[in-house]
């Protein structure tokens, strides 16, 4: 399986991109963006979701002690919250045809508020747990 760190790269970068392009389609008018926004919507939410499965494969290895655990742990939960709104966000729009909801549009736009405040969490807590506690760094 790939490394949790590469695959989680490509979540953030898809999603929130998907989040601008779709802001920028509304902005604009234009057709194109909501285009990119629906791709990288899927493709990001794809990536999100091996990422979780590479998160978990790596948490056996890493094993993670006092507060790195706890801020783990966090990252963890944080993480099945970003499945949790752009799963159901990515399916919404496919059974759209990739265009922006019309009715519940509310709903939607909840998710990927939710989502992205989420995925934005999600990666602090990630390089927290890397970067203050070395979760996941080989020694040697």
């Amino acid at each position: 399986m790939l490394p949790h760190t590469v695959v989680v790269d490509f979540a953030v970068a898809l999603l929130l991109t998907s989040v601008g392009a779709d802001l920028l389609s509304m902005l604009a008018e234009e057709d194109e963006f909501r285009i990119v926004a629906t791709w990288t919507l899927v493709f990001g939410t794809g990536a999100a979701i091996f990422a979780a499965l590479s998160g978990y494969a790596a948490y056996d290895e890493a094993a993670p002690t006092g507060l790195a655990e706890i801020v783990v742990l966090n990252h963890r939960t944080a993480g099945l919250v970003t499945l949790a709104c752009f799963v159901p966000a990515s399916v919404w729009r496919m059974l759209l045809h990739g265009q922006h909801p019309q009715t519940k549009a509310a709903g939607y736009w909840t998710l990927v508020a939710l989502g992205t405040s989420a995925v934005l969490v999600t990666a602090y807590l990630g390089g927290t747990a890397v970067f203050r506690y070395g979760v996941g760094v080989l020694n040697g």
